[in-house]
């Protein structure tokens, strides 16, 4: 992948978008599609929630790296994520 490349994904279990070392992705949206479903912003460590609300889209500029990156908690929903490679 290159810098300005869209990152996509529709997720229905539990797991991570980690990108490898030295990118970083603009997340701008992140979702589900039916019931809760919790994604976080983590280091491995410590864990924000940026999403837990049903049948929703929500708006951001979050940047992710290899050491910050996102994660979905859930099996019951869709998830999805939406970004563009900046670096």
């Amino acid at each position: 992948m290159a810098v300005g490349d869209a990152v996509a994904d529709e997720v229905a279990a539990s797991t991570a978008f980690q990108p490898a070392s030295g990118v970083e992705i603009c997340i701008g949206a992140i979702g589900s599609m039916t019931s809760a479903s919790f994604w976080f912003l983590t280091d491995a460590t410590n864990d924000a929630t940026l999403h837990a609300t049903a049948s929703a889209v929500h708006g951001t500029k979050i940047f992710i790296n290899n050491t910050d990156y996102i994660e979905r908690d859930g099996t019951v929903a869709v998830g999805f994520y939406s970004g563009i490679q900046t670096k």
